[in-house]
């Protein structure tokens, strides 16, 4: 039986600073997986209005987390940057992360596991669907130095994944200047002039597409491999909490493998949450999402790629990071 999933609102752009989570104090799991009469156990799950959230909707929509006794609670983040603080501070139980924003954040002292890839950069490039756009074709990458580039987050994933998209076409990304932008308000900000580029993903890219801006590059063409969307937990929950976190990492992978196999069905789920026209759905790219979500190697090379651009300072402790809930 199909269901149809619920979206909370969105819980604002503004950021919650790390100050306000020292303040705050740790994480007081109790509350997640906690069994009602019904046996469900409730979990408040950070997802995104992209694409990268489709296998969480697809296990609801096609009743997985109901066989595993899961009830979601959907609650829309922005971006990394403002879903992991939410999570440090006990207003998620899980989220989907920003691969390298997330590593950065521990590296940075937050006690944060992440319990399983959620999607990794095709080999085909073609395939991906988050994209660097200009506002025509007569911009090229040498025409970035200089300018203003639009990614999600600054310090995160895109802006990582820009800068070896960039060089890898023979570019300068070290003369860009990047700026924070939300996804949906991208395509206004190349269209307009305020950014010379920004790399959107799905399903905002197809938009900007439709709209007769210039898709130079999938990022893709510099993180082939690369590990892109995790998902993450607190230390405390990841211990405490390990059964409903399995079930749930089990369910997600399972809807990842269907929607993989089956963009129909990819179409007809990413149509109950996304905010965009028909006409952008039944064309748009979907991410590709692993085989295998406690297949942490990919990791590995998202790291050594941080470390070329200097984004990390020092190299990550990967095994204390990762937790694999299923063993």
């Amino acid at each position: 039986m199909r269901c149809n999933p619920r979206s909370l609102p969105a819980l604002g752009a503004a950021l919650v600073t790390l100050t306000l989570i020292s303040a705050c104090g740790g994480t007081d799991s109790s509350s997640t997986g906690t069994p009602e009469s019904s046996g469900l156990r409730e979990l408040r799950v950070g997802v995104t209005a992209t694409a990268n959230s489709l296998s969480v909707y697809t296990a609801e929509a096609e009743g997985i987390f109901a066989e595993h006794n899961i009830k979601v609670d959907y609650v829309t983040v922005t971006n990394g940057a403002e879903a992991i603080p939410m999570l440090v501070n006990d207003q998620l139980d899980v989220t989907i992360g920003d691969g390298f924003g997330t590593i950065s954040a521990a590296t940075n002292g937050l006690p944060l596991s992440v319990f399983g890839i959620s999607t990794i950069q095709p080999s085909d490039v073609a395939l991906d669907p988050a994209i660097i756009f200009t506002k025509d074709k007569s911009v090229t990458v040498d025409d970035l130095a200089g300018k203003k580039f639009a990614v999600s987050a600054l310090g995160g994933y895109h802006e990582l994944s820009t800068k070896s998209t960039i060089d890898t076409l023979g570019g300068d990304s070290g003369k860009v200047e990047y700026v924070e932008l939300a996804p949906a308000s991208m395509a206004d900000a190349v269209e307009s002039g305020d950014v010379a580029g920004a790399l959107i993903t799905e399903p905002y890219s197809t938009a900007a597409e439709q709209r007769g801006l210039y898709p130079l590059a999938p990022q893709a063409v510099g993180t082939q491999g690369v590990s892109g969307t995790l998902w993450v937990a607190t230390k405390d929950s990841a211990a405490n909490n390990a059964d409903v976190l399995a079930d749930f990492a089990a369910s997600v992978e399972e809807a990842g493998h269907l929607v993989n196999k089956d963009r129909d069905l990819a179409r007809t789920v990413a149509a109950t949450y996304m905010t965009v026209e028909p006409e952008v759905i039944k064309v748009m790219r979907f991410p590709t999402f692993t085989d295998s979500l406690t297949d942490f190697s990919s990791l590995n090379t998202l790291v050594d790629l941080a470390l070329k651009y200097k984004m990390l300072d020092k190299e990550p402790d990967i095994d204390s990071l990762t937790v694999d809930l299923t063993g």
